[in-house]
């Protein structure tokens, strides 16, 4: 290897070493419809990317997500999958989850589920896993899927503006509907 090679090899080595294990957080809080009758809610939320190297250029790939509930500054819900759908249950006091496994390294993790959909019961004790309502099946999400096209210094997303929000090529049909009969895990 000509010494040429050898510098650009090292210069790349070390711009993964320094790129690696950054991360960007964006928070911002969304407007949500629950409740019946519907009302409009607004929910804090907070979306942290972690900066990878992808064929050899620079991305920002989802990490986790965190959603904010009960005028807590500490997160009531945190984790590695992309919320979905978001509904306050019949006590008032607690909300149901559903999210999406959108990782194969997630998916991996947790056994390779034969369902996409994970729900959790979001309570001010807590987060924790329940079976998935199969009256769920077929609702629209009603959460925002990503921050990739939101401006920068957005403070919040309004119900009517989530649309243009929508990543480039659309979401899947899975993603835009609850599809809990599928058959296709993650």
């Amino acid at each position: 290897m000509t010494q040429k090679k050898r510098t650009i090899a090292t210069l790349a080595m070390l711009a993964v070493l320094c790129l690696s294990g950054c991360t960007k957080v964006i928070e911002y809080e969304e407007e949500v419809i629950l409740g019946n009758p519907p009302k409009i809610e607004v929910i804090k939320r907070r979306e942290v990317l972690e900066l990878l190297i992808d064929q050899l250029s620079p991305k920002w790939t989802f990490r986790k997500s965190e959603l904010f509930l009960f005028g807590k500054n500490k997160p009531a819900w945190s984790d590695h999958l992309r919320p979905l759908y978001l509904e306050k249950l019949s006590d008032r006091n607690s909300y149901l989850l559903v999210a999406a496994i959108n990782s194969s390294t997630e998916c991996y993790k947790r056994g390779r589920p034969k369902s996409y959909y994970v729900a959790v019961i979001i309570s001010p004790n807590g987060a924790t896993e329940t079976p998935l309502p199969q009256r769920l099946e077929g609702k629209a999400s009603n959460l925002l899927w990503s921050t990739e096209r939101l401006p920068k210094q957005l403070q919040k997303v309004l119900v009517a503006e989530k649309e243009k929000y929508t990543p480039i090529g659309g979401l899947s049909e899975r993603e835009h509907n609850l599809l809990l009969s599928s058959k296709f895990g993650c």
